[in-house]
C-alpha cells in the first residue's frame, strides 16, 4: 500500500492546481457514487429481505392455519363422534327402560287380572256352596214340614170319611127298616111312626148329640193336630233359630257379595277400558317409537355416512399432511445442510471481514447503517432475526466493496485516461483530441443520482 500512496502523491504533485481540483471533484463524485450505490443496494437488499420475510411469514402463518384447522377439524369430529355414540347409548338405555317399564306394567295387568278372577271365583264358589248348603237345609226342613202335613190332613181325611161312610151306612140302614116296617104293617106303622118319630127324634138327638160329640172331638182333634203342627213349626223355628242369624248374615253377605260383584263388574268393566286405552297408547307410543326409531335410525345412517366420509376425508387428508410431512423432514434435513453450508459461508465471510477492516479507511467503517426494526403486522420470525441481521450486514458490506472495488475501477480507467491525454498532450498537443466534457462529468452525475437514491430509499429497518 506504501508505494501505491507514493505514487498517488507523485501524481498529485505532477499535477496543476486545475487537474488537482479536477481529480479531487472526481475523487468526491466517485464516493458520493459509491455512498449512493452503496445506500441503492442497501435499500434493495432490505427490500428483498422484507419480501422474502413476508413470503415467509405469509407461508409459516398458511401452515399454522391450515394446522390449526386440521386440528379443529379432528377435535370437531371427535366431539361429533362422542356426541353420536352418546346420543345412541342414551337412547338404548332409554329404549330398554322403556321396554321394561311397559313389561312390568304388562306383567302387572296380567297378574292384577289373574289375582281378581281368582278372588271373583272363589267368592262365586264359597256363594254358590253357602246357597247349595242353605237350600239343602231350606229343602230337608220343607220335605219334613209337607210330609208331617201330609200325613195329618191324611189322617184326618181318612177319618172324616169313615165317619161319613158310616153315617151314611146307619142311614141308609134305617130308612129301609123304615120303608120295611111301613109296608109291612100299617098300623103299627102308625104306632111305630109315633113311636119312630119318637124314636128318630131320640136317634136323631142322639145322633145330633153323637155329631155334636164327634165334632167336638174333631174339634178337640183339631185343636190337637194345630197344637202338634205349631208344635212342629215352633219346634222348627226353635231348630231354624240358631241358624237364622247365621241365615240372616249369608243373606246379607249374599246381598254384598252381590253389591260387591256388581261394583267388581263395574271395577271390571273400568279396568277393561282402561286396558283397552292403555293398550291403544302402548300401540300409539309403539308406532310413535317405531316411527322415532326409524328416524333415529336414519339419522344414525347420516351420522355413520357422515363419519364414513370424513373418516375417508381425514384419511385422505392424513395421507397427505403424511406426505407433506415426509417431504418437509426430507426438505428439513436439506434446508439443514444448507444451513449449515451457510454457517460455512457466514464464518468464512466473517473471516474475510476481520481482514478486510484491516485495509478499511476510517471513514468507511462509520458508514450509515439500516436500522433493524421493520413495522410490519406480521408476526417476525424471533430465532432467525439474528442470524438474518448478522447475514444482512455481511451482505451490504460485500455490496459495499463490490461497489467500491467497481468505483475504485472506474477512477483507475479515468486516472489512466487522463494520464494517456496528459502524456498525448504534452508529447503532441495539436494531433491528439482532447477528451469530451461529458466523459469527464460522467462520475459526478452517477455521485450525484446515488446519493439522492440512497437519500430517498434508506428509510425502512429490519428485524
Amino acid at each position: 500500500m506504501a508505494p501505491k500512496k507514493k505514487g498517488k502523491v507523485n501524481k498529485l504533485a505532477r499535477m496543476s492546481e486545475e487537474e488537482k481540483l479536477r481529480y479531487l471533484q472526481h475523487r468526491a463524485a466517485v464516493e458520493e457514487e459509491a455512498k449512493r450505490r452503496k445506500e441503492h443496494i442497501i435499500s434493495s437488499y432490505m427490500k428483498n429481505k422484507l419480501k422474502r420475510e413476508e413470503a415467509f411469514t405469509r407461508l409459516n402463518t398458511a401452515k399454522i392455519n391450515q394446522q390449526w384447522r386440521q386440528t379443529l377439524r379432528q377435535i370437531k369430529n371427535k366431539e361429533l363422534h362422542d356426541a353420536t355414540e352418546t346420543l345412541r347409548q342414551v337412547f338404548e338405555i332409554a329404549l330398554k327402560t322403556k321396554n321394561k317399564i311397559i313389561e312390568n306394567l304388562i306383567t302387572d295387568l296380567d297378574s292384577s287380572i289373574k289375582l281378581h278372577n281368582l278372588a271373583v271365583k272363589t267368592h262365586l264358589i264359597a256363594i254358590d256352596k253357602i246357597l247349595g248348603i242353605r237350600m239343602g237345609r231350606m229343602e230337608t226342613i220343607s220335605l219334613n214340614y209337607s210330609n208331617s202335613h201330609i200325613q195329618k190332613m191324611a189322617q184326618a181325611t181318612s177319618e172324616r170319611d169313615r165317619l161319613e161312610s158310616t153315617f151314611d151306612e146307619d142311614k141308609d140302614k134305617l130308612q129301609t127298616m123304615i120303608h120295611w116296617e111301613e109296608v109291612c104293617n100299617n098300623e103299627k106303622n102308625k104306632n111305630l111312626k109315633k113311636k119312630s118319630l119318637n124314636y128318630k127324634n131320640d136317634i136323631m138327638h142322639q145322633l145330633m148329640s153323637e155329631t155334636r160329640e164327634f165334632e167336638i172331638q174333631g174339634k178337640l182333634q183339631m185343636k190337637d193336630m194345630k197344637k202338634e203342627v205349631q208344635n212342629v213349626v215352633g219346634e222348627y223355628h226353635k231348630k231354624f233359630a240358631p241358624f237364622k242369624a247365621h241365615y240372616n248374615e249369608l243373606l246379607e253377605n249374599d246381598k254384598i257379595s252381590i253389591n260387591n260383584y256388581k261394583e267388581n263388574c263395574k271395577i271390571i268393566e273400568d279396568h277393561k277400558k282402561m286396558i283397552t286405552k292403555v293398550k291403544k297408547e302402548i300401540e300409539a307410543n309403539e308406532k310413535t317409537n317405531q316411527s322415532e326409531i326409524k328416524r333415529l335410525e336414519l339419522e344414525i345412517k347420516e351420522v355413520k355416512m357422515e363419519y364414513i366420509n370424513i373418516k375417508k376425508e381425514f384419511g385422505k387428508k392424513e395421507n397427505e399432511f403424511q406426505n407433506m410431512l415426509n417431504h418437509l423432514s426430507i426438505h428439513s434435513n436439506s434446508t439443514i445442510n444448507y444451513f449449515k453450508d451457510l454457517e460455512k459461508v457466514v464464518d468464512s465471510i466473517n473471516h474475510y471481514l476481520d481482514l478486510c477492516k484491516r485495509y478499511m479507511y476510517s471513514h468507511e467503517h462509520n458508514v450509515p447503517m439500516a436500522s433493524t426494526a421493520v413495522q410490519c403486522d406480521e408476526v417476525p420470525l424471533i430465532e432467525l432475526t439474528h442470524f438474518w441481521k448478522i447475514f444482512g450486514e455481511l451482505q451490504v458490506e460485500v455490496t459495499n466493496l463490490e461497489a467500491f472495488y467497481s468505483n475504485y475501477l472506474e477512477e483507475n480507467n479515468y486516472l489512466k485516461r487522463l494520464v494517456e491525454q496528459y502524456m498525448n498532450t504534452v508529447a503532441r498537443p495539436n494531433t491528439v483530441p482532447s477528451m469530451p466534457r461529458t466523459s469527464q462529468e460522467m462520475p459526478k452525475v452517477r455521485a450525484k443520482s446515488s446519493s439522492k437514491l440512497y437519500r430517498s430509499s434508506v428509510t425502512p429497518t429490519f428485524t
